[in-house]
């Protein structure tokens, strides 16, 4: 019961750090713009995101999924983070990169 405790309040202090990364060409941070999907702890320090964009086609899509991923790296507890950018015409590609271990 302790493990699931501890993955939701990292999860919750993931989710916080990553809410605030700013969209360059709104100004907004993706937490008021609700674009953070899921974040989940799925094994003891290993974090998942899921995160979608204001547009398929955004053309700073690999800045702000890259700052999503080193925001979540911050958060004391985090050993790896995976990011699944979704809805982008460059997700697959960007995902790839992002999560090469």
């Amino acid at each position: 019961m302790a493990s699931l405790v501890l993955g939701s309040r990292l999860e919750k202090r993931v989710r916080e750090a990553v809410s605030n990364v700013i969209d360059p060409e709104t100004g907004l941070s993706l937490g008021d713009m609700r674009l953070i999907d899921k974040v989940k702890e799925v094994e003891p320090g290993v974090v998942h995101i899921e995160f979608h964009l204001t547009s398929p086609a955004c053309p700073l899509a690999l800045t702000i999924a890259w700052q999503v991923k080193k925001r979540a790296e911050a958060v004391e507890g985090v050993k790896q983070v995976r990011i699944t950018l979704k809805d982008h015409m460059f997700s697959d590609q960007i995902n790839k990169y992002l999560n090469q271990s």
